[in-house]
């Protein structure tokens, strides 16, 4: 693959304190299984994948993406196409294979029986949609798959080019960017050993930007005895949240944000183009745990 304007999009243009907080937020994930290569727009390929998508108006909050194959070991034998569902539930996620027909896709998404959890990387290697997730996602899917950890797919798209490669880690459903292929390893290992590793964590992709942020100070603090972060009352940038713990433990902390704001290129194209957007980063400014004995809040968000 070619990339005449490498480093590109992916090599900040200043020194970034974090990229916690730039995660893609969603509910769930249809994936389907296609041979690459890939056009710059999934939404060209013709034929099932669009049948598919299709499938999705009714559940506008479940995003589609494309894995390389033949890549998944699928849990059933079969030659018909299939497909994964992704989902949260109970603090992991579940996975559920279905035959990959819009009237299979569409049952499976309306069942209450959501699947089992799965552990797996998704690599976003789709070199045609910007040259930096190419260049820089390849190795970190070739280094991932030798060390042989958990399965690991070649994925259109994720979110999120400037921050190449990018990968999403599931069950734990964390995203991270600017990882080395030695880094990303440590960062297997971390995740499979059930710790946490902050370096090149983007944010938990079930939570907004700003929670994000404090989810990742308290996962810093908690480890892996964090379930949950739920946003009690507040506004934008100073707000209470819930921590919920394995044990069944809940904790109160009250959180103060300000942003890092800098001008950065959001894709290649924008790097060949010479166009920068002013772009922000939430940082924790201040995380305090509340009184036992205050009184209890409603929680807003989920």
């Amino acid at each position: 693959m070619s990339c005449p304007s490498f480093p590109g999009c992916s090599v900040a243009p200043v020194e970034l304190p974090s990229i916690v907080g730039t995660a893609p937020r969603e509910e769930g994930y249809l994936i389907f299984e296609c041979p690459k290569p890939w056009p710059k727009k999934i939404k060209k390929i013709e034929g099932l994948p669009q049948d598919l998508r299709k499938c999705l108006k009714r559940f506008k909050e479940i995003d589609f993406k494309l894995i390389a194959a033949p890549s998944f070991p699928w849990p059933s034998e079969g030659t018909e196409p299939r497909a994964l569902i992704l989902r949260w539930k109970d603090g992991t996620t579940v996975c559920k294979e279905v035959v990959a027909t819009p009237e299979s896709v569409a049952a499976g998404l309306a069942e209450p029986d959501w699947g089992e959890p799965r552990e797996l990387f998704l690599v976003c290697t789709h070199g045609s949609r910007d040259s930096c997730c190419g260049l820089k996602g390849v190795p970190i899917y070739q280094n991932l798959v030798a060390q042989g950890s958990r399965a690991v797919l070649q994925a259109s798209h994720l979110g999120g080019h400037r921050f190449a490669p990018v990968i999403a880690a599931f069950p734990e459903w964390r995203f991270y960017g600017h990882l080395t292929p030695q880094e990303s390893l440590e960062m297997a290992e971390s995740l499979n050993t059930k710790k946490p590793y902050l370096k090149g964590y983007r944010g938990h992709g079930r939570l907004d930007k700003n929670l994000q942020a404090v989810e990742a100070k308290l996962w810093e603090r908690f480890g892996n005895d964090l379930v949950s972060v739920e946003e009690l009352s507040g506004c934008r940038d100073s707000f209470k949240v819930k921590a919920v713990l394995r044990n069944g433990a809940e904790t109160t902390f009250s959180a103060s944000l300000k942003y890092f704001v800098y001008n950065a290129y959001k894709s290649c194209k924008d790097f060949r183009k010479e166009k920068m957007s002013e772009l922000k980063l939430p940082l924790v400014e201040e995380l305090t745990e509340c009184p036992s004995d205050e009184p209890s809040l409603t929680s807003s968000h989920q």
